[in-house]
C-alpha cells in the first residue's frame, strides 16, 4: 500500500443495518484508524477529517451534506437492510442493550416483545401519562425513518453495499469487499495480487462478536418475528412498496 493516498472514509447507515460489521471490514486495511462516530455528524465536522481517518454516522440524505462530502474529498460506503430485520433487531436492541432512549423506555411499559416491535413498525405518539414515564412525544413509523437515510443508495459516487451480500455467502461477501477495496483505492483496479491480499485482510478482521451490539446476524430474522399483524402494518405504511424498490421482494404477497 505504499504510495497510494489515502482516503477519508466515511460509513453510513441507517441504525441496526450492519454497520459494526462494515467497520471492522474497513479497519481490516492496515492504513486506515477509526476515528469519531456520532448518530449525526455536522457540515463542520467534515472538515476536520484527515486522509487514513474511519468515521461513522446515521446522517439522512440531504443535498447539502452530499455536496460537502464532495467538496471535502470523503468517500462514502453505505450499508442497507432489508428494513423488516432493521425493525426486529432495533425492537431487540432497545430491549436488551441501549436501554436508556425514550423509545427504549416507552417500550418497556408496553407488556410483550410483539406489541414492542409493532410499536417500532407502526411508530407512536404516546398518551400523556405515557409521555410522563418515558419522556417520548412521538416516534415516526420504520419507512418514514429509514426512507430518508435509503436515499444514500442512489447517488452518484457513494459506494451503496448491503447487510446481505456482506452475509448470505462467502463468494458474495469476497466480491463485496473487492467493490468497496477498489471504491476507497482505485489503484487497486489493475494490481489483482495486491487488491487479492487487501480483501482477504478485510475479511479477515471480520468479527462479530466483537461488536457490543451484535445478537445474531443473521438474515431473515423477521420470518419468524413478524406475526400476520406486524406484516399487515408494515404494508399498510408502504413497506411493500419500498421492499420492492429495494429489491428485496417482488409484490406484495408475503
Amino acid at each position: 500500500m505504499r504510495n497510494i493516498q489515502l482516503p477519508k472514509v466515511l460509513i453510513l447507515s441507517l441504525p441496526k443495518s450492519g454497520t459494526n460489521l462494515l467497520m471492522q471490514v474497513i479497519q481490516g486495511i492496515p492504513t486506515l484508524t477509526y476515528r469519531n462516530g456520532n448518530d449525526s455528524l455536522t457540515l463542520n465536522q467534515l472538515y476536520s477529517m484527515k486522509p487514513g481517518d474511519i468515521w461513522s454516522g446515521h446522517n439522512d440524505y440531504t443535498k447539502a451534506f452530499h455536496r460537502k462530502l464532495i467538496e471535502c474529498n470523503v468517500k462514502v460506503i453505505y450499508i442497507s437492510r432489508d428494513p423488516r430485520d432493521v425493525a426486529v433487531s432495533y425492537t431487540h436492541f432497545l430491549e436488551k442493550i441501549h436501554t436508556t432512549p425514550p423509545l427504549a423506555k416507552y417500550l418497556r411499559l408496553l407488556p410483550t416483545h410483539q406489541e414492542r416491535l409493532l410499536t417500532v413498525i407502526r411508530g407512536v405518539r404516546p398518551a400523556p401519562e405515557m409521555v410522563k414515564e418515558s419522556g417520548l412525544t412521538l416516534r415516526r413509523n420504520i419507512i418514514e425513518v429509514s426512507k430518508p437515510s435509503y436515499l444514500w443508495i442512489e447517488q452518484p459516487g457513494i459506494c451503496a453495499v448491503t447487510f446481505e451480500e456482506m452475509m448470505e455467502s462467502k463468494e458474495r461477501q469476497y466480491k463485496t469487499v473487492e467493490r468497496i477495496a477498489v471504491h476507497l483505492f482505485p489503484e487497486l483496479r489493475d494490481n489483482h495480487l495486491l487488491r487479492k491480499n487487501l480483501v482477504r485482510q478485510m475479511i479477515n478482521n471480520i468479527n462479530p462478536k466483537k461488536s457490543w451490539s451484535f445478537r445474531s446476524g443473521r438474515i431473515g430474522d423477521w420470518k419468524s418475528e413478524f406475526k400476520p399483524v406486524h406484516k399487515s402494518a408494515f404494508k399498510q405504511i408502504g413497506g411493500g412498496n419500498l421492499l420492492m424498490k429495494l429489491g428485496y421482494e417482488k409484490d406484495l404477497y408475503w
